[in-house]
Protein backbone atom coordinates (compact mmCIF):
# COMPACT_ATOMS: atom_id res chain seq x y z
CA UNK A 1 0.00 0.00 0.00
CA UNK A 2 2.72 2.30 0.77
CA UNK A 3 4.94 1.81 -2.02
CA UNK A 4 1.36 2.32 -4.09
CA UNK A 5 0.69 5.38 -2.36
CA UNK A 6 4.06 7.00 -3.14
CA UNK A 7 4.16 5.87 -6.93
CA UNK A 8 0.50 7.02 -7.56
CA UNK A 9 1.22 10.82 -5.93
CA UNK A 10 5.23 11.16 -7.45
CA UNK A 11 4.08 9.53 -10.71
CA UNK A 12 0.73 12.10 -11.42
CA UNK A 13 3.09 15.08 -10.55
CA UNK A 14 4.15 17.32 -13.03
CA UNK A 15 7.12 18.82 -11.17
CA UNK A 16 8.66 19.03 -8.10
CA UNK A 17 10.91 21.38 -6.44
CA UNK A 18 14.61 20.52 -5.00
CA UNK A 19 17.05 22.75 -3.42
CA UNK A 20 20.87 22.12 -3.79
CA UNK A 21 22.59 22.55 -0.65
CA UNK A 22 25.95 22.67 -1.95
CA UNK A 23 24.87 25.34 -4.63
CA UNK A 24 22.20 27.01 -3.13
CA UNK A 25 20.09 26.49 -6.36
CA UNK A 26 16.51 26.15 -6.46
CA UNK A 27 15.38 24.15 -9.62
CA UNK A 28 12.06 22.14 -11.29
CA UNK A 29 12.79 18.70 -11.95
CA UNK A 30 10.76 17.50 -14.81
CA UNK A 31 8.49 14.73 -14.60
CA UNK A 32 10.63 11.98 -16.76
CA UNK A 33 13.61 13.03 -13.61
CA UNK A 34 10.45 12.74 -11.29
CA UNK A 35 9.93 9.17 -12.31
CA UNK A 36 13.27 8.12 -12.46
CA UNK A 37 13.52 8.87 -8.86
CA UNK A 38 10.63 7.54 -7.82
CA UNK A 39 11.51 4.14 -9.84
CA UNK A 40 14.91 3.97 -7.59
CA UNK A 41 13.41 4.77 -4.44
CA UNK A 42 10.80 2.12 -4.90
CA UNK A 43 13.30 -0.54 -6.04
CA UNK A 44 15.27 0.38 -2.49
CA UNK A 45 12.34 0.59 -0.16
CA UNK A 46 11.55 -3.23 -1.56
CA UNK A 47 15.07 -4.21 -1.11
CA UNK A 48 15.25 -2.72 2.73
CA UNK A 49 12.18 -4.30 3.63
CA UNK A 50 13.16 -7.68 2.08
CA UNK A 51 15.97 -7.40 4.33
CA UNK A 52 13.44 -6.90 7.34
CA UNK A 53 15.52 -3.82 8.41
CA UNK A 54 12.35 -1.23 8.25
CA UNK A 55 8.86 -1.90 9.11
CA UNK A 56 6.04 0.95 8.82
CA UNK A 57 5.36 2.66 12.24
CA UNK A 58 2.45 3.93 10.74
CA UNK A 59 3.36 8.32 11.13
CA UNK A 60 2.02 10.29 8.38
CA UNK A 61 3.75 13.05 7.01
CA UNK A 62 1.99 16.24 5.48
CA UNK A 63 1.11 14.54 2.37
CA UNK A 64 -0.70 11.35 4.16
CA UNK A 65 2.38 9.08 3.27
CA UNK A 66 3.35 6.55 5.94
CA UNK A 67 6.84 7.63 5.69
CA UNK A 68 8.58 6.14 9.78
CA UNK A 69 9.95 3.22 9.95
CA UNK A 70 11.21 1.41 12.96
CA UNK A 71 14.11 -0.93 12.95
CA UNK A 72 13.83 -4.29 13.81
CA UNK A 73 16.27 -7.32 13.76
CA UNK A 74 16.85 -10.08 11.10
CA UNK A 75 15.44 -13.30 12.03
CA UNK A 76 18.64 -15.11 12.07
CA UNK A 77 19.89 -13.52 15.35
CA UNK A 78 19.17 -15.88 17.64
CA UNK A 79 22.23 -17.67 19.48
CA UNK A 80 23.34 -21.57 18.12
CA UNK A 81 23.56 -24.40 20.43
CA UNK A 82 26.12 -26.61 19.74
CA UNK A 83 27.26 -30.04 20.98
CA UNK A 84 30.48 -31.09 21.97
CA UNK A 85 33.20 -33.74 23.40
CA UNK A 86 36.14 -33.50 24.27
CA UNK A 87 39.26 -34.86 25.58
CA UNK A 88 42.23 -33.75 27.88
CA UNK A 89 45.56 -34.97 29.80
CA UNK A 90 46.77 -32.60 32.43
CA UNK A 91 49.84 -32.57 34.94
CA UNK A 92 49.06 -31.51 38.45
CA UNK A 93 51.21 -30.06 40.80
CA UNK A 94 49.63 -31.26 44.30
CA UNK A 95 50.16 -29.27 47.29
CA UNK A 96 49.41 -31.64 50.40
CA UNK A 97 47.98 -29.86 52.91
CA UNK A 98 48.41 -31.71 56.66
CA UNK A 99 46.83 -30.64 59.86
CA UNK A 100 48.10 -30.16 63.16
CA UNK A 101 49.15 -33.93 63.76
CA UNK A 102 47.52 -34.28 68.21
CA UNK A 103 48.57 -38.06 68.34
CA UNK A 104 52.39 -37.10 67.70
CA UNK A 105 52.26 -33.87 68.34
CA UNK A 106 53.46 -32.05 64.81
CA UNK A 107 52.31 -29.07 63.62
CA UNK A 108 51.22 -28.64 60.10
CA UNK A 109 52.83 -29.63 57.39
CA UNK A 110 52.80 -28.78 53.43
CA UNK A 111 54.15 -31.22 51.13
CA UNK A 112 53.89 -31.09 47.20
CA UNK A 113 54.31 -34.03 44.59
CA UNK A 114 53.26 -34.25 40.78
CA UNK A 115 50.45 -36.24 38.97
CA UNK A 116 48.65 -36.55 36.42
CA UNK A 117 44.91 -36.73 35.58
CA UNK A 118 42.65 -37.68 32.39
CA UNK A 119 39.49 -36.32 31.57
CA UNK A 120 36.18 -36.51 28.78
CA UNK A 121 33.55 -33.52 29.03
CA UNK A 122 30.81 -33.53 26.93
CA UNK A 123 29.77 -30.05 26.58
CA UNK A 124 27.26 -27.45 24.99
CA UNK A 125 27.88 -24.13 24.01
CA UNK A 126 25.14 -21.46 23.92
CA UNK A 127 27.30 -18.48 22.40
CA UNK A 128 30.18 -17.21 24.98
CA UNK A 129 29.04 -19.81 26.99
CA UNK A 130 29.79 -23.40 27.48
CA UNK A 131 28.25 -25.47 30.18
CA UNK A 132 30.20 -28.57 30.73
CA UNK A 133 30.28 -32.16 32.84
CA UNK A 134 32.34 -34.79 32.89
CA UNK A 135 34.57 -37.29 33.99
CA UNK A 136 38.38 -37.50 35.38
CA UNK A 137 41.07 -39.98 36.58
CA UNK A 138 43.84 -38.81 38.89
CA UNK A 139 46.52 -40.72 40.40
CA UNK A 140 48.96 -39.25 43.09
CA UNK A 141 51.31 -40.54 45.53
CA UNK A 142 53.25 -38.99 48.28
CA UNK A 143 55.41 -39.49 51.29
CA UNK A 144 53.95 -38.19 54.37
CA UNK A 145 56.39 -36.16 56.65
CA UNK A 146 58.66 -38.40 58.14
CA UNK A 147 58.28 -40.11 61.50
CA UNK A 148 59.66 -43.18 63.05
CA UNK A 149 58.17 -44.63 65.94
CA UNK A 150 59.82 -46.85 68.41
CA UNK A 151 57.21 -48.75 70.50
CA UNK A 152 57.64 -52.43 72.85
CA UNK A 153 56.12 -55.59 71.33
CA UNK A 154 56.62 -59.09 72.28
CA UNK A 155 59.81 -59.79 70.72
CA UNK A 156 61.36 -56.60 72.25
CA UNK A 157 61.18 -52.97 70.30
CA UNK A 158 60.17 -52.05 67.35
CA UNK A 159 60.09 -49.16 64.95
CA UNK A 160 57.54 -48.48 62.74
CA UNK A 161 56.81 -45.41 60.26
CA UNK A 162 53.95 -44.59 57.63
CA UNK A 163 56.44 -44.19 54.31
CA UNK A 164 53.79 -43.77 51.09
CA UNK A 165 50.55 -43.02 50.76
CA UNK A 166 48.75 -43.51 47.29
CA UNK A 167 45.40 -43.05 45.92
CA UNK A 168 43.53 -43.93 42.41
CA UNK A 169 40.58 -41.76 42.12
CA UNK A 170 37.95 -40.73 39.87
CA UNK A 171 35.84 -37.43 39.86
CA UNK A 172 33.02 -35.74 38.21
CA UNK A 173 33.69 -32.13 37.33
CA UNK A 174 30.74 -29.72 36.67
CA UNK A 175 31.73 -26.14 35.13
CA UNK A 176 30.66 -23.31 32.71
CA UNK A 177 33.31 -22.08 30.44
CA UNK A 178 32.84 -17.98 28.76
CA UNK A 179 34.56 -17.30 26.27
CA UNK A 180 34.81 -13.62 26.66
CA UNK A 181 37.76 -12.87 23.23
CA UNK A 182 36.53 -14.45 20.05
CA UNK A 183 37.59 -14.69 16.33
CA UNK A 184 37.51 -17.32 13.55
CA UNK A 185 41.44 -18.73 14.60
CA UNK A 186 41.18 -18.29 18.51
CA UNK A 187 39.64 -17.66 21.83
CA UNK A 188 40.31 -16.98 24.92
CA UNK A 189 38.04 -18.38 27.94
CA UNK A 190 37.84 -18.53 31.79
CA UNK A 191 35.85 -21.47 33.78
CA UNK A 192 34.39 -22.06 37.16
CA UNK A 193 32.91 -24.94 38.48
CA UNK A 194 33.29 -27.53 41.01
CA UNK A 195 34.78 -31.56 41.38
CA UNK A 196 33.07 -34.55 43.16
CA UNK A 197 35.52 -36.90 43.77
CA UNK A 198 35.51 -40.42 44.65
CA UNK A 199 38.72 -42.79 46.18
CA UNK A 200 38.85 -46.04 44.51
CA UNK A 201 41.74 -47.26 45.40
CA UNK A 202 44.14 -47.13 48.39
CA UNK A 203 47.71 -47.76 49.24
CA UNK A 204 49.51 -47.49 52.28
CA UNK A 205 53.44 -48.24 52.91
CA UNK A 206 54.05 -49.04 56.13
CA UNK A 207 57.10 -50.61 57.80
CA UNK A 208 57.08 -52.49 60.95
CA UNK A 209 60.42 -54.00 61.75
CA UNK A 210 61.80 -55.33 65.05
CA UNK A 211 64.65 -53.08 66.10
CA UNK A 212 66.01 -54.22 69.10
CA UNK A 213 65.36 -57.95 70.11
CA UNK A 214 63.86 -57.78 73.75
CA UNK A 215 61.51 -60.44 74.76
CA UNK A 216 58.95 -59.64 77.46
CA UNK A 217 58.14 -62.65 79.85
CA UNK A 218 54.35 -62.21 81.03
CA UNK A 219 53.45 -63.12 84.21
CA UNK A 220 50.08 -65.77 84.11
CA UNK A 221 47.09 -63.82 83.59
CA UNK A 222 48.73 -60.70 82.24
CA UNK A 223 46.91 -59.50 79.36
CA UNK A 224 49.29 -56.29 77.83
CA UNK A 225 48.41 -54.85 75.18
CA UNK A 226 51.35 -53.43 73.04
CA UNK A 227 50.44 -51.03 70.40
CA UNK A 228 52.24 -48.34 68.35
CA UNK A 229 50.49 -44.90 68.34
CA UNK A 230 50.26 -45.07 64.76
CA UNK A 231 47.86 -47.42 64.82
CA UNK A 232 45.68 -45.06 66.51
CA UNK A 233 44.90 -43.03 62.79
CA UNK A 234 41.96 -44.06 60.85
CA UNK A 235 43.35 -45.55 58.07
CA UNK A 236 39.92 -45.72 55.39
CA UNK A 237 39.71 -48.24 52.86
CA UNK A 238 38.39 -47.52 49.57
CA UNK A 239 35.28 -48.59 47.38
CA UNK A 240 37.30 -50.99 45.67
CA UNK A 241 38.83 -52.31 48.80
CA UNK A 242 35.40 -52.90 50.90
CA UNK A 243 35.29 -48.81 52.44
CA UNK A 244 32.01 -46.85 52.67
CA UNK A 245 31.64 -44.69 49.85
CA UNK A 246 30.99 -41.66 52.50
CA UNK A 247 34.07 -41.67 53.69
CA UNK A 248 35.70 -41.75 50.63
CA UNK A 249 33.89 -38.88 48.97
CA UNK A 250 35.71 -35.39 48.50
CA UNK A 251 34.56 -32.18 46.73
CA UNK A 252 37.05 -29.47 44.83
CA UNK A 253 36.25 -25.83 43.52
CA UNK A 254 38.08 -25.39 40.38
CA UNK A 255 38.92 -21.91 38.33
CA UNK A 256 40.75 -22.09 35.45
CA UNK A 257 41.72 -19.88 32.28
CA UNK A 258 43.03 -20.98 28.18
CA UNK A 259 43.12 -20.40 25.03
CA UNK A 260 41.09 -22.22 22.11
CA UNK A 261 42.89 -22.98 18.62
CA UNK A 262 40.22 -23.37 15.89
CA UNK A 263 41.21 -26.68 13.63
CA UNK A 264 37.86 -26.55 11.41
CA UNK A 265 34.76 -26.49 11.75
CA UNK A 266 34.29 -30.00 13.65
CA UNK A 267 37.50 -29.84 15.66
CA UNK A 268 39.49 -27.83 18.39
CA UNK A 269 42.25 -27.33 20.29
CA UNK A 270 42.74 -26.33 23.95
CA UNK A 271 45.59 -25.61 26.32
CA UNK A 272 44.36 -24.62 29.96
CA UNK A 273 45.71 -24.07 33.38
CA UNK A 274 43.47 -25.12 36.24
CA UNK A 275 43.45 -24.76 39.82
CA UNK A 276 41.26 -27.00 42.35
CA UNK A 277 41.26 -25.97 45.66
CA UNK A 278 39.80 -28.70 47.97
CA UNK A 279 36.76 -27.88 50.06
CA UNK A 280 35.14 -30.92 51.86
CA UNK A 281 36.59 -33.99 53.15
CA UNK A 282 40.31 -34.25 53.84
CA UNK A 283 41.60 -38.01 53.30
CA UNK A 284 43.66 -40.35 54.74
CA UNK A 285 45.12 -41.25 58.32
CA UNK A 286 46.61 -37.55 58.27
CA UNK A 287 43.66 -35.69 57.23
CA UNK A 288 45.08 -34.51 54.09
CA UNK A 289 43.76 -31.53 51.67
CA UNK A 290 45.20 -31.85 48.60
CA UNK A 291 45.31 -28.79 46.32
CA UNK A 292 46.06 -28.99 43.34
CA UNK A 293 47.51 -26.87 40.27
CA UNK A 294 47.54 -28.09 36.80
CA UNK A 295 47.88 -27.34 32.89
CA UNK A 296 47.35 -29.18 29.71
CA UNK A 297 46.19 -30.29 26.87
CA UNK A 298 43.08 -31.39 24.82
CA UNK A 299 40.99 -31.73 21.54
CA UNK A 300 37.26 -31.12 20.94
CA UNK A 301 35.11 -32.51 18.75
CA UNK A 302 31.69 -31.40 17.57
CA UNK A 303 28.72 -33.88 17.84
Amino acid sequence: KLQEEISSSQVNSTSIYTNEPETGKTGVLSSHDNNEITKRSLVQLAQIQTLGILNPAGDENDDGLEMSYQISAPLNTVSMQEDWLSISTMINNNTINSPRDEIYQLDEQVLYTPGYSLSAFYSKSIGPWEHQIGVSYSRISYAPYPVKESYQTEEGINVVSLNNIRYHMMSVPVQSQFHFIRNEDWSLFSSLGLQFGLVLHEYYDISDELDVPLPVYRTQGSETEFRSRLSQKEFTKAVFNGGRFSENIFMHAKFGMGVQRHLGENMHLFLSAEYLHHVLSPLGPNRDKINIFSFGAGLKFRI
